[in-house]
């Protein structure tokens, strides 16, 4: 028996051993750590809120051509005679030949259309020449006529007589009426030969390509030797006709682009608006340091290469198929580095302020969709939530209309962790 008392009465010694340093510790008043507030702190980044200029932006994207270009082909059949130029990129002017087919066809009948007009002009002095002398027949056979009246009424004629004179003035008059009308449908001829010219011409004139415009040629599809026929020009689609019709002249001092924009944002599109050009394919953050690191007049020096343009049009109706609305832009600067054919995004500003109160979008927290921000208080080192509302809207980037300052120091990274006037500290 007394071998169990023994291990119990030290177990109940141990244990009141404890109770009383517990009790004594408890008691005893702790000290506070001076570096406890710094360890509590939570860790976040800022970004300030700035003034800075900000756009609202729509995408498009097509591809670039010329707002002149010509589509040149022959309106007649024969063999090419003439070629101008003879690769693409040279420059050519307006009015200035770039081939002609075999003209010997074409201009004989020019010739024999002058030929006809000679002839009829011909007939027609003759028969102009018939008429006066068939009226001058005709007023003396009136003479002959009066005089046979009067020897009848003084009983020196007979009645037969009188009616021979009478129908040779009829028949003289007849023949004045037929000069007449001999020498109207002579001068009718006349006109039916100058059409037939006019027509000759023509065909004379097709059997060359002049150029319309000042430009440069695109597009070569003909040579010397080559028998051309229209049946030879594929115009079903654009790519056909590129390397089929002779010839393509582009003027590149202006492109325009057409783009499908969704209906939601054709709504915030107007004639005139401006236009950023970029190559397609440019990197995003690229993008961004382009639309985002200047104005639409002065953009960030680490900017791509671009063009300024605006908005020429904007369809009213609706595209039943995509539930798009087609828009025409078109360049309003230097275009040096612009290729017609070359595809093309278009970044279009909707909006536009130059002294707006800008913040990057890892600022915002929404809750139930309203935006809030935390605000840095340097006082203390605490945040302060704030209710923001908003301006325009860029793409990495928001303008808080009301609720921040410039200058005030927005919470990024770390925002999610945080409530109002939780302690932070403010990390690089």
């Amino acid at each position: 028996m007394l071998r169990w008392t023994l291990p119990i009465l030290a177990l109940v010694a141990i244990g009141g051993c404890g109770f009383w340093f517990a009790q004594a510790d408890r008691e005893t008043p702790q000290t506070a750590n001076p570096t406890d507030k710094t360890t509590s702190r939570l860790s976040v980044k800022l970004a300030p809120a700035l003034r800075s200029p900000i756009q609202a932006w729509v995408f498009a994207e097509g591809t670039a051509r010329a707002v002149q270009r010509e589509y040149l082909t022959f309106e007649a059949t024969g063999r090419v005679t003439f070629v101008g130029p003879e690769k693409p990129g040279v420059p050519v002017k307006q009015g200035e030949v770039l081939a002609t087919l075999d003209k010997r066809t074409f201009t004989a009948e020019v010739d024999a259309a002058l030929a006809t007009i000679e002839d009829a002009k011909t007939q027609v002095e003759a028969a102009l020449a018939d008429a006066e002398q068939a009226k001058t027949s005709s007023s003396l056979q009136q003479r002959q006529y009066e005089r046979a009246q009067q020897l009848y009424k003084q009983n020196a004629s007979s009645k037969q007589e009188l009616e021979e004179a009478k129908a040779a003035m009829e028949n003289a008059q007849s023949a004045v009426q037929a000069a007449a009308s001999r020498a109207k449908a002579l001068t009718s001829n006349i006109a039916v030969a100058e059409a037939k010219l006019k027509q000759a011409k023509i065909e004379l004139e097709n059997s060359e390509i002049k150029s319309p415009i000042d430009g440069f040629v695109a597009y070569v599809n003909v040579e010397e030797g080559f028998y051309f026929t229209q049946n030879l020009v594929k115009t079903s689609s654009e790519a056909e006709a590129l390397t089929t019709i002779p010839f393509v002249i582009i003027d590149p001092s202006q492109f325009e682009i057409i783009v499908d924009v969704p209906s939601f944002d054709a709504q915030r599109i107007e004639v005139g608006q401006k236009v950023i050009v970029l190559p397609g394919g440019t990197a995003d953050q690229t993008i961004l340091n382009t639309l985002e690191g200047g104005s639409i007049t002065s953009p960030a020096p680490d900017a791509a290469w671009q063009a300024t343009a605006e908005v020429y049009s904007v369809n009213p109706a609706i595209n039943p198929g995509g539930r798009s609305v087609q828009v025409k832009i078109r360049t309003t600067g230097e275009v040096e580095k612009l290729r017609d054919g070359m595809f093309v995004t278009c970044w279009i500003a909707t909006e536009e302020s130059n002294e707006a109160i800008v913040a990057p979008l890892d600022s915002f927290l929404y809750e139930e969709n309203r935006p809030y921000v935390f605000v840095y208080q340097p006082e203390d080192q605490t945040v302060q939530r704030r209710s923001v509302g908003f301006g325009i809207r860029g793409l990495s980037r928001y303008e808080i209309a009301s609720g921040v300052d410039a200058g005030d120091q927005l919470v990024t990274d770390g925002r999610y962790k945080l409530v109002d006037g939780t302690p932070v500290q403010a990390i690089e």
